[in-house]
């Protein structure tokens, strides 16, 4: 008879427990789907939300989420400065052809411009993803930013 109520109860526990931990489950992929943010080209994913660059900002809660997405600003500001710069000698070569030997330093200005804006772009990019991944880290799992 003991033997009988021991294992009703252990079937009662082990389920219980089997239906708390589904539960946990969950809403920690709850949290995962609604409240980190992923990136997809040149926008992000936030739930149900599309976030551009700019909008990010709002979500970094901790200085150093925060710092690292100033320096990410920074630099993509830096990168669309020299592709902007690189498009303006690219339009000037156009119109203002002397010889082949301008045409040659326009293209080569035009390409160190380029490379350079696409250089500092990816290191924007570098630090932005970096940010998202402390951002996301945190959601999950707590806040605590390294020092």
């Amino acid at each position: 008879m003991k033997l009988k109520h021991l294992l009703i109860v252990f079937f009662f526990l082990a389920a219980y427990s089997h239906t708390a931990f589904s539960q946990s489950r969950d809403s920690m992929i709850n949290i995962y789907n609604m409240n980190t943010i992923h990136r997809l080209g040149f926008r992000f994913i936030k739930g149900d939300q599309t976030l551009y660059f700019h909008d990010l900002q709002r979500e970094f809660s901790t200085p150093y989420t925060l710092g690292l997405y100033q320096k990410a600003r920074r630099k993509l500001i830096v990168g669309r400065i020299f592709n902007l710069a690189s498009l303006g000698v690219f339009v000037y070569s156009l119109f203002h052809i002397n010889s082949v030997r301008n045409s040659i330093e326009y293209a080569v200005g035009t390409g160190v411009l380029g490379y350079a804006g696409s250089a500092f772009q990816a290191s924007s990019n570098k630090y932005v993803d970096q940010a998202l991944w402390e951002r996301n880290r945190g959601v999950l799992f707590g806040n605590n930013p390294p020092n």
